[in-house]
């Protein structure tokens, strides 16, 4: 019976030392002293417990961790971790600065979750696209555990940033947060359905400090979490359910949850103004017209909102590839989505938008066929040209959209 007693104490005596290994915190006190007598105060503790990691596939970058007890250093634009070098080889180093310290942290304020993500910025604009399939969709699925009802826990923290370049470090100085509070950038009205300005702290120097800034102070040089998430996960974009999920989610946190069904079908046909252009547009609205109410969609200068609410209007939507096509995800349930591929577009992410639109509506894909269709200029690439579109081939397309969904049962 000895040998027994005794591994039973050392084991126990191991899962104590473990406990302390990661749960321990100095306590310091402030003494404040008058005529009255001296009175102790409980001050924010000083981390001092190894940091410890977890890591898994992530969406952007490709790796996604976990780390605890991280305390980010706003005057050295970086995240130290405690003894834990073995972190800074981690992939998302390459993307924010990680740097292992075996000295203890002081904390101007500490925060439960931090999490801490990418989205395109380039020039001082982004991508609708991206946005959504980069950041909001998978920020989503990571954030789901933290909300109640739809709202963030008031322990979350999320910190925005932008690399200088595609998978580099991040842009600390970056001007894409640099906004007057009635001037909010489209960017910041798709992340503003995860929480007020407040749950924010972007990373960048180029508004901490500012005089009547958004966010930030210069009393905390130093924020402690409890738990810090680098990057985004994988999502199956593929899955019905979750993306349904995601689209209420947003449509909910923009007030639009309850919109009223289309009563007769109806066709938009999306506008670009730069690139892989409709050139006959018109002539499209025209031939279809006595088959269906149509109309031409210019998304351009439109609020996130107002986007949204504007695509709840159509039971079917037709548009080449781009950017404004991803408002399809907010089209009424069985409604359809019409994509248009340029002559020859083998390089464009018409797949991950065909695959996108898939889990949300009834999909249709038309891809050009005629060389002499695109119209190139100068430089242009096949990718990037304007096309003029088979107004037999979209009549067609159209008759299909007509036969499925919502527009059958309107039609019956």
């Amino acid at each position: 019976m000895r040998p027994r007693l005794v591994f039973i104490v050392s084991f126990s005596w191991l899962l104590v030392s473990n406990a302390q290994l990661v749960d321990q915190h100095d306590e310091a006190y402030d003494k404040t002293c008058s005529a009255e007598g001296c009175v102790e105060t409980k001050t924010e503790p000083n981390i001092v417990t190894r940091s410890l990691h977890e890591c898994s596939a992530g969406h952007h970058p490709f790796q996604q961790c976990t780390i605890s007890n991280v305390m980010l250093d706003k005057n050295k634009k970086t995240f130290l971790v405690h003894h834990s070098p073995e972190v800074e080889e981690l992939h998302v180093s390459n993307t924010w600065n990680i740097i292992s310290t075996d000295d203890p942290f002081t904390c101007d304020r500490v925060v439960k979750h931090g999490f801490v993500f990418l989205f395109y910025y380039y020039h001082g604009s982004s991508n609708y696209f991206h946005l959504h399939y980069d950041t909001l969709i998978p920020l989503y699925s990571l954030l789901r555990d933290h909300m109640i009802n739809g709202h963030l826990n008031d322990d979350v923290l999320l910190m925005p940033s932008v690399e200088t370049s595609r998978l580099k470090i991040i842009d600390w100085g970056t001007d894409a947060f640099s906004y007057k509070p009635d001037a909010q950038p489209i960017w910041m009205q798709m992340l503003s359905v995860f929480g007020p300005e407040s749950a924010f702290l972007p990373l960048s120097t180029a508004v901490w400090g500012m005089e009547n800034a958004l966010w930030g102070s210069d009393q905390e040089k130093t924020i402690c979490f409890d738990h810090l998430y680098l990057g985004v996960p994988h999502v199956d974009y593929s899955s019905r359910s979750f993306m349904s999920s995601y689209v209420e989610f947003v449509k909910e946190q923009l007030g639009l949850g309850n919109l009223p069904l289309p009563s007769t079908p109806k066709l938009g046909l999306i506008s670009r103004s730069n690139r892989r252009r409709i050139v006959n547009e018109d002539q499209l609205i025209e031939v279809v017209s006595n088959a269906i109410e149509s109309e031409i969609i210019d998304y351009s200068g439109l609020s996130f909102r107002e986007q949204v609410k504007l695509t709840h209007n159509y039971t079917i939507i037709a548009g080449i590839n781009g950017a404004g096509l991803t408002n399809c995800l907010f089209l009424p349930t069985g409604a359809v989505a019409m994509q248009l591929v340029p002559f020859n577009a083998t390089n464009l992410n018409f797949k991950e938008f065909g695959e996108l639109l898939k889990s949300r509506v009834h999909y249709l894909e038309w891809h050009c066929s005629d060389p002499d269709s695109s119209i190139m200029g100068r430089g242009v690439t096949f990718e990037n040209a304007d096309t003029i579109v088979s107004s037999d081939e979209f009549v067609g397309l159209l008759f299909q959209a007509l036969v499925v969904g919502i527009n059958k049962k309107l039609i019956e």
